[in-house]
C-alpha cells in the first residue's frame, strides 16, 4: 500500500493525510489483486491505472482546488474499471505489454459498425414516404361512404321526390303519409284542372 503512494503524482501525494485509512488500505489492496486473475505490482497499477486517470481528468480538478477529499478521489484513481474479458487490461492498455488492449480495440471497431448501421436506418427511415392516414403505405383506402338517401324539399301541395345515393348503399329513411282529406283535396285538384284543359280543348278551332 505504501509503496502505491509513494508512486502517486507528487503535488497529489502531499495533499493526502499522513495516515491512509484502514478502508483506504483495503481499496488500495483490492486494486493490486496480488493473489486474484487481476494481479499487478505498484508499478503498472499506477502506470496503467492511476496516471491515464490522473491526466485525462483528475488533475485539471485538483490544481482548480475542486477536490476537496483527497482519498475519495485515490480511490476513484485506483480502481478497477473492467471494459472487456481481458484480465490484463488497465483503460485500455495491456499492463503487460504497455500495448493496445487487442479485445478494446475489437469492440471499438464492433461500437463504430453498430453506429454506422444505426445511421443507416435512420437515413432509409427519413427517405421513406409517409404512409396514408388509416393504413400502411400501400394499403388501399375506401373512398368515402355515400350519404343515405335523403328526402328532397318540395313546393307547397306537391308530394316529396326521393334522392338516389350512389352505388348499392342500403337506404333507410322514412316517408310522412298525408292524411284521407289532403288526398281528396289534391284529387279534386287534380280533376278540376283536367276538366279545364279539356274544355278549352273542345272550344280550339281545327
Amino acid at each position: 500500500m505504501q509503496a502505491v503512494r509513494d508512486l502517486l503524482p507528487h503535488h497529489f501525494a502531499e495533499a493526502l493525510p499522513a495516515v491512509t485509512p484502514n478502508n483506504i488500505s483495503e481499496k488500495i489492496l483490492t486494486a493490486l489483486d496480488a493473489d486474484g486473475p487481476r494481479a499487478r505490482t505498484p508499478e503498472q497499477l499506477v502506470e496503467y491505472r492511476v496516471m491515464p486517470r490522473w491526466d485525462g481528468y483528475w488533475a485539471s480538478r485538483f490544481f482548480a482546488g475542486e477536490v476537496e477529499q483527497p482519498f475519495g478521489a485515490l480511490v476513484a484513481l485506483v480502481a478497477s474499471q473492467a471494459e472487456c474479458g481481458n484480465v490484463r487490461c488497465d483503460d485500455r492498455r495491456d499492463v503487460d505489454t504497455g500495448e493496445l488492449c487487442p479485445f478494446c480495440v475489437e469492440l471499438k471497431a464492433d461500437r463504430r459498425v453498430q453506429r454506422r448501421l444505426e445511421q443507416q436506418d435512420a437515413v432509409r427511415a427519413a427517405e421513406r414516404p409517409s404512409e396514408p392516414r388509416g393504413g400502411r403505405s400501400g394499403d388501399v383506402v375506401p373512398p368515402p361512404r355515400p350519404e343515405a338517401a335523403s328526402w328532397a324539399s318540395a313546393a307547397p301541395g306537391a308530394w316529396p321526390t326521393v334522392v338516389t345515393p350512389a352505388e348499392d348503399t342500403p337506404v333507410v329513411s322514412t316517408v310522412e303519409i298525408p292524411s284521407p282529406d289532403e288526398v281528396q283535396a289534391r284529387t279534386a285538384d287534380m280533376r278540376s284542372i283536367l276538366r279545364d284543359r279539356r274544355s278549352r280543348s273542345a272550344r280550339a278551332p281545327f
